[in-house]
């Protein structure tokens, strides 16, 4: 009895532990659902906390899924991944209502196009539209259907995309969405654009999201919808319209001005206000500290002094925009380095106290039908547990290990972010040296101009001395030929094809390998590496093609040519074609010949 009664005792003890889980699980379902609306970060903290997932119910398990990716949504986080929302998609259908199987639906489809599987996601998204319109649910129905033109628009597919935000506009229309419908509505404007329909129609679009906009009186929908209009207008050429426009956009937007203000001064650059926008530029550059941002906007200053014809100032702009480029390069790489590592090993650390997890609940039950059998097998089990936590201690070990390479990591982070800073403050004094020398620049310009009709003189001196240059190019080419045909090789070769007459078309060249070989020599001999030069010139040459190049250079006309190689002279105009071709040769005017004497 005693024994039996120990027995019940572990049996009721491993049922309470089994059932507990799911039910403190709930209580954070309960709890994450009262936060979700006023603090949803703390919602998502209390969703994360649970670990023992595996050993949930599937009802509970689907639950937590439904709840998690709600937030996460909400947030704008990272999916979770397809094969928790596959298992959950899997038990709403099956047992929950149709209103859970949409956005379960809907999840799942977040989580394949997060995982780059787009022919998935569209295949679930659009399973999830038709259970959203069944269950008349016409909000989730029209996010839906902004989700699939979203991928169509992705791929470039601008109709089905269209058509799909039209889709989302009636759905939120019957939903009284008013936001969302302003914003589907001005998408439905762009995919226009982008299909390059009538500008009218484009505008037509941009203005009912603009009346619809200031019926909100949403000030984020406002930017977006005056922004879209703007860049409207600045591809139709209508500058002021799209200034009038920007300035709007500028008004309404609260965070992330940045983008506005550069295509402002963009804006002032087509209108030839050259110096508002260099002003524009300068003013919010005195403003912004985030690296990426000004690296942008002296970017913007470097194409404003090159449209300009300010090459030296354009210069410095770019070469100070390429050192933020690469110094924000560097230390995001870093950033996304640390951020994989952490990912890998927290997953990796829970996977495996999972499993552990599990493995001790099993060893649980086992030792219950152990104690059932005979104490004596106690020992073993405690053999066994010994194992496993020296097990857990080496995986602290390696755990810790792992930790204190991520504070290494950190450490070295902030390094880099102390000499971006240096660098900054360096490129602050470069800034003021260059305003110096912009000065200097400026009293420098009386000077040049009494120098430009020096200048003017010494250009016409130039070109005589270019024609001298020509001529005597000339000169060095025609004593090059005359050297090139005093050789032996080339005399060989003169004399076979004045000997001989016009060949069959039978391919059988009067010169050996040993003549082509000494010819080769004498032409590198004559024009300094001749064959190498040709080669890096025109790599797609053959060898057959250097060697034609080669007796080019010895003088012969076209039959004499054809004598030698014993074809037809035909075939000679066609070599030289295809030659001129690989070469692009596009000029008429430009010989063959002459090409190959100039490499």
């Amino acid at each position: 009895m005693k024994f039996t009664r120990y027995f019940l005792i572990c049996i009721s003890i491993f049922l309470w532990i089994s059932c507990g889980s799911d039910k403190d699980v709930k209580d954070i379902l309960s709890k994450s659902d009262t936060l979700l609306q006023s603090n949803p970060d703390s919602a998502f903290t209390l969703l994360e906390s649970v670990e023992e997932l595996d050993v949930l119910s599937d009802e509970t398990f689907a639950a937590w899924c439904l709840a998690n990716a709600n937030v996460r949504d909400i947030l704008f986080k990272e999916p979770l991944s397809t094969d928790y929302m596959l298992r959950a998609f899997n038990y709403f259908k099956n047992k929950g209502r149709i209103n859970e199987q949409a956005r379960i639906g809907m999840f799942l489809g977040h989580a394949y196009n997060a995982s780059q599987q787009r022919d998935k996601a569209m295949n679930i998204y659009l399973v999830a539209l038709d259970l959203a319109d069944r269950s008349q649910d016409y909000n989730l129905a029209g996010y839906i259907n902004t989700y699939l033109a979203d991928l169509y628009k992705a791929e470039e597919k601008y109709s089905q995309a269209r058509d799909k935000y039209k889709e989302a506009s009636v759905y939120f229309e019957k939903a009284n969405n008013l936001r969302s419908r302003v914003i589907a509505v001005t998408n439905i404007g762009l995919m226009s654009f982008l299909l390059n329909e009538d500008a009218e129609s484009v505008l037509n679009q941009y203005t009912f999201s603009d009346s619809l906009a200031m019926e909100l009186k949403d000030s984020v929908v406002s930017c977006m919808v005056n922004n879209r209009i703007a860049l409207f207008y600045r591809v139709q050429g209508k500058y002021d319209l799209a200034e009038t426009y920007l300035l709007k956009s500028i008004e309404f937007s609260k965070i992330d001005i940045i983008p506005n203000y550069i295509t402002l001064s963009n804006i002032y650059g087509l209108q030839g206000k050259i110096d508002k926008s260099r002003e524009l530029l300068h003013e919010i550059l005195k403003s912004e500290d985030n690296p990426e941002a000004k690296g942008g906007i002296i970017y913007q200053q470097y194409l404003l002094e090159k449209e300009a014809k300010n090459w030296s100032k354009a210069l410095e702009y770019y070469e100070e925009s390429m050192a933020y480029v690469d110094s924000i390069r560097s230390a995001q790489s870093k950033t996304d380095l640390l951020e994989i590592e952490k990912k890998y090993t927290t997953e990796k650390i829970r996977n495996e106290n999972n499993l552990l997890r599990l493995k001790s609940q099993r060893y649980f039950l086992s030792l219950v039908l152990i104690i059932a059998i005979t104490l004596l097998l106690i020992v073993v089990f405690q053999l066994i547990m010994r194992r496993k936590d020296k097990k857990i201690r080496l995986q602290e070990q390696v755990l810790h290990q792992k930790d204190m390479f991520l504070v290494k990591q950190q450490l070295e982070l902030r390094q880099m972010e102390t000499e971006l800073s240096k660098k900054e403050y360096e490129l602050l004094n470069r800034r003021k040296v260059m305003q110096e020398h912009h000065t200097l620049l400026e009293k420098q310009n009386s000077a040049l101009e009494l120098r430009e009709h020096e200048i003017e003189k010494q250009e016409e001196e130039l070109r005589l001395q270019e024609k001298e240059v020509e001529a005597l190019k000339n000169d060095v080419n025609s004593l090059k030929l005359k050297v090139l045909q005093n050789t032996a090789i080339s005399k060989k070769i003169i004399k076979c094809a004045q000997k001989v007459t016009v060949g069959t078309d039978d391919g059988k060249s009067l010169l050996s390998e040993a003549d082509w070989t000494s010819l080769l020599n004498e032409v590198n001999a004559v024009y300094k590496s001749f064959t190498t030069s040709l080669q890096q010139a025109v790599p797609e040459l053959t060898f057959e093609d250097i060697r034609f190049c080669c007796l080019l250079l010895v003088g012969l006309e076209t039959k004499e040519l054809s004598v030698v190689l014993s074809i037809n002279p035909s075939s000679i105009r066609q070599r030289k074609m295809r030659i001129r071709a690989k070469a692009g040769l596009t000029n008429a005017q430009t010989t063959l010949e002459e090409f190959l004497c100039n490499l």
